[in-house]
């Protein structure tokens, strides 16, 4: 490798941590490995210098699995990743279940159904669909493209199932209007002794939430106490927001009180949610002050909150308002912002 392998230097001077500098020491290097070559292309894209790590990946003689799963990974999400795939096979080189994954994500984000089931067939042919690496990735993706059943029999057929495999299946089903089939993955999952995530109790709260069982959801906040996952911001969210469909503000407040400190703004709107679902719109209007007190910049979600409070409060006048806010002004609010963001996009 000679100085032109590298890309002319941008005007920013290369910081410490800059892999431009690891490469540029390798240039003086007679045989660099290439597994080197291959962690380097990780290590631009994980500086967001994709055009370094695609120019690198071309100049590597012989690129291996490894090197086209590094290029395809840079390109994660996007169409360059599924280029770089078909050309990966026309060289010929096979995937592998970290290759799998990569391109399961990218077919979700896009998303590419036609596409993600391809690829689903030809991991079945080279046996690597039951990976828990890419078999998680492939649960993840029927679940985003609203196909749970789907993503429940891709689980059934993993003989080695993982606390992500299960964590993806339960919060998928539970994203998708399945919750008894989330809370049965999720009961699965204790009796199979793999260990449960943030992830899997968040999504086994959010179906008990969408079923609205109080028995159901205290077992799971016990089961989050003795794991010590009741700490986490994302399972203490989930908690605020299944009492609250539950009808128990008072505990959902509480849960709220004890995770304070490190409650977001989803922590504070599902909160809202709670106190508007029984027309308490002074408490929703106190809370919704107290989070703009904390620096916490409202969304959406938080004014849909008060205006459904306004809905189901007792107050006639405050209903009318609040029904005609929600089904006329914040529609409205919400589309002008949608073709703002798309105009400066």
């Amino acid at each position: 490798m000679n100085q032109n392998s590298i890309p002319p230097p941008p005007s920013q001077p290369p910081s410490n941590s800059d892999p431009r500098i690891f490469h540029a020491r390798f240039i003086t290097t007679a045989n660099v490995d290439r597994s080197v070559l291959n962690n380097l292309i990780t290590l631009y894209s994980k500086s967001n210098l994709l055009s370094y790590s695609l120019r690198l990946f071309h100049q590597i003689p012989s690129p291996n699995v490894v090197s086209w799963t590094a290029v395809i990974s840079a390109h994660t999400n996007t169409l360059f990743a599924l280029q770089h795939f078909v050309s990966m096979l026309r060289h010929p080189t096979f995937p592998n279940q970290r290759t799998f994954a990569s391109l399961f994500k990218t077919c979700a984000s896009l998303p590419s159904l036609s596409f993600g089931l391809a690829l689903h067939s030809l991991s079945v042919k080279l046996g690597v669909s039951a990976q828990p690496f890419s078999g998680s990735a492939l649960i993840n993706f029927y679940c985003k493209c609203r196909l749970p059943v789907d993503a429940r029999k891709v689980l059934d057929e993993i003989p080695q199932k993982d606390e992500v495999c299960y964590g993806a299946v339960v919060v998928g089903l539970a994203q998708n209007s399945k919750p008894i089939d989330a809370l049965s993955a999720f009961a699965d999952m204790k009796c199979s002794d793999v260990r449960s995530t943030m992830y899997s109790v968040s999504g086994a709260l959010r179906a008990t939430g969408e079923l609205a069982v109080l028995e159901q959801c205290r077992i799971i906040h016990a089961y989050a106490v003795v794991t010590g996952l009741d700490w986490n911001v994302i399972v203490a969210s989930a908690l605020v927001d299944a009492y609250g469909k539950a009808g128990l503000v008072s505990d959902a407040r509480q849960v709220f009180d004890e995770n304070f400190p490190s409650m977001n703004v989803v922590g504070w709107n599902v909160l809202m949610a709670a106190y508007a679902q029984q027309g308490d719109w002074n408490s929703t209007l106190e809370i919704f002050n107290a989070m703009e007190a904390q620096g916490l910049a409202p969304d959406e979600y938080s004014f849909l909150a008060i205006l459904t409070s306004f809905c189901n409060a007792e107050t006639q006048p405050l209903r009318v308002e609040g029904n005609l806010c929600r089904t006329v002004i914040l529609p409205q609010m919400m589309q002008d912002e949608v073709t703002a963001s798309m105009t400066i996009g």
